[in-house]
């Protein structure tokens, strides 16, 4: 994925009724300036805050902005399992999922579900600060 490819997408469409949703994560930042209609990643399965708060407020809080997009690009590195590792996290906000999948079974090590915790971690801490610029 290249940010010039998507530019050039979100160019096409200006000034129709369509709009461009970048899946991406480390491109969504820009991409948003560009014009970008929003996301649509596999990443908002595991953390969907993060990504609605930046298509929300890049334009209002670009220096946090900034900060929220280097985050979920390194947070977006974490799809070890995918789909199933995602059902797994979300067992963590509470939502009753077995981590199954018909793609493959969940065989994750020790270590991805420590850095799952981690993710989870860090994505409360900046839900936390998020929700406390606009009070």
């Amino acid at each position: 994925c290249q940010s010039a490819a998507i530019k050039a997408k979100i160019d096409a469409v200006k000034g129709t009724n369509l709009g461009i949703y970048n899946a991406n994560s480390s491109l969504l930042y820009q991409s948003l300036l560009d014009g970008a209609a929003g996301f649509c990643g596999i990443m908002a399965n595991y953390h969907g805050y993060p990504y609605q708060w930046l298509c929300d407020n890049f334009e209002k809080h670009p220096k946090e902005a900034a900060l929220v997009s280097d985050l979920i690009g390194a947070l977006s590195q974490t799809t070890s399992g995918y789909p199933a590792s995602a059902k797994l996290y979300q067992k963590k906000y509470g939502a009753y999922m077995e981590p199954y999948s018909r793609r493959f079974k969940l065989n994750m090590s020790e270590e991805d579900e420590y850095r799952l915790g981690q993710v989870h971690n860090v994505v409360a801490y900046l839900r936390e600060k998020l929700e406390e610029l606009d009070k």
